[in-house]
C-alpha cells in the first residue's frame, strides 16, 4: 500500500513538472516571436529616420581674441583676418554683435574714430561696417610703392632669413611675376652669396632660390665664425710668448712700454693705437708720438696709467713749463 501511494505521488510530481515545462516552452516561443518582429521593424525605422551626418563645421578649435588694433594701416588686414577666424569658431548671432566685438578690440586712434562715429556705424550692417573700416584704416604699402621698396631692398648686415622675410612681404603686394622677383631677390643679396650662386642653375624657382641662399648663408657665416675664433686663438697664444726682438722703447713712451700682455691684446683686438690707446690710427701714425719727437709730450690716455700729466717744451725759448 505504501509503495502504491509513493508511486502515485511521484506520478503527480512528474505531471506537474511536465505542465511547467510546457508553459516554459510556450513562453520562449512567444519571446522569440516578439524578437523576430522587432528585428524586422528596425530596418524600416532606419529608413524612415536616417541619422544626420556629423557636419565638419561643428568641429572647432580654440582661437584667441585678436590683439588690440591701434589704427596702424599696415596691420589692418591682419586684424580683420583674426576677427574673421574668431567669428568662424565662435559665431556671433547678429551683425551688431560682430560690430560690437570689433569695436571692443580697438584702442588709441582706432578707438577715437569709433567713438566719434558710433552714432553712424552702430546702425550699419556688418558688411557696411567692414567697408567703412577699410576705407579709414586699410592703406598698406601696395602697388607701385611696394615695388619701389622691393627694388631698393638689400640684405646688408642681416641674415638671408631676415632679408627673405621682408622680401616676401613686399613681393606679396607688389603684383610682380616670379621672373621679376627672381632678379630682384638676387640683386639684393650680398656679393659673397652672389659669387656662390653664380654657378647654380638659373632654372630654380623663387622658393628654391631662397632656400638655397639661406643654406649658403648659414654655411658662410659658420666658416667666418670659425676663422675668427682661430685668429683670436693665434693672437692670444702669441701674446703669451715674449717677443725675441722687442721694439726699443722711447724715453717718454710710457703708454706702450708699460702695457701688460692683456692690455696689449685688447688694443690689438679693438684696432687701437699701442701708444695712446685711441682708435683710428696705428702707432706709426700716432700724432702724440710725433709730437714727442718735435718737443711735445702729450697727456697719457692709457687706462692703466694712474696719473695724468702734461708737459710743454718750448725749444725756441729754451725753457720747460710743467
Amino acid at each position: 500500500a505504501n509503495f502504491e501511494q509513493n508511486l502515485k505521488t511521484l506520478v503527480r510530481y512528474l505531471s506537474e513538472q511536465q505542465s511547467q515545462l510546457t508553459q516554459l516552452v510556450a513562453s520562449i516561443k512567444g519571446l522569440s516571436s516578439q524578437l523576430h518582429t522587432l528585428n524586422l521593424a528596425e530596418p524600416e525605422l532606419d529608413k524612415a529616420t536616417p541619422m544626420a551626418p556629423v557636419s565638419s563645421s561643428l568641429v572647432t578649435f580654440p582661437v584667441s581674441k585678436p590683439n588690440k588694433f591701434k589704427g596702424n594701416p599696415d596691420k589692418c588686414r591682419g586684424f580683420l583676418l583674426q576677427c574673421s577666424l574668431f567669428f568662424d569658431n565662435f559665431p556671433a548671432s547678429t551683425d551688431q554683435a560682430r560690430i560690437s566685438f570689433i569695436v571692443s578690440r580697438l584702442s588709441e586712434k582706432a578707438l577715437e574714430w569709433a567713438t566719434a562715429s558710433w552714432d553712424h556705424i552702430h546702425r550699419m550692417t556688418y558688411l557696411q561696417f567692414l567697408k567703412e573700416f577699410k576705407a579709414v584704416f586699410d592703406h598698406p604699402y601696395e602697388g607701385k610703392l611696394s615695388g619701389e621698396l622691393l627694388a631698393k631692398l638689400r640684405q646688408g648686415n642681416r641674415s638671408v632669413v631676415e632679408y627673405s622675410l621682408e622680401f616676401r612681404i613686399l613681393a606679396a603686394s607688389s603684383g610682380w611675376n616670379e621672373a621679376a622677383l627672381l632678379v630682384i631677390f638676387r640683386q639684393g643679396l650680398n656679393p659673397d652669396l652672389l659669387n656662390e650662386l653664380a654657378c647654380e642653375d638659373d632654372d630654380l624657382s623663387l622658393d628654391q632660390l631662397i632656400n638655397l641662399a639661406i643654406k649658403l648663408d648659414h654655411l658662410l657665416r659658420h666658416q667666418t665664425r670659425v676663422k675668427l675664433e682661430r685668429k683670436f686663438k693665434r693672437v692670444l697664444s702669441a701674446s703669451k710668448v715674449a717677443p725675441e726682438n722687442p721694439e726699443p722703447t722711447e724715453p717718454m713712451q710710457c703708454d706702450s712700454s708699460c702695457l701688460s700682455p692683456e692690455e696689449r691684446l685688447r688694443r690689438m683686438k679693438n684696432s687701437l693705437c699701442l701708444y695712446c690707446g685711441e682708435p683710428g690710427h696705428w702707432i706709426r701714425e700716432c700724432t702724440k708720438r710725433k709730437s714727442l719727437e718735435q718737443g711735445f709730450i702729450c697727456p697719457s690716455t692709457s687706462p692703466i696709467s694712474s696719473s695724468f700729466f702734461f708737459f710743454f717744451i718750448k725749444k725756441m725759448e729754451g725753457y720747460t713749463r710743467a
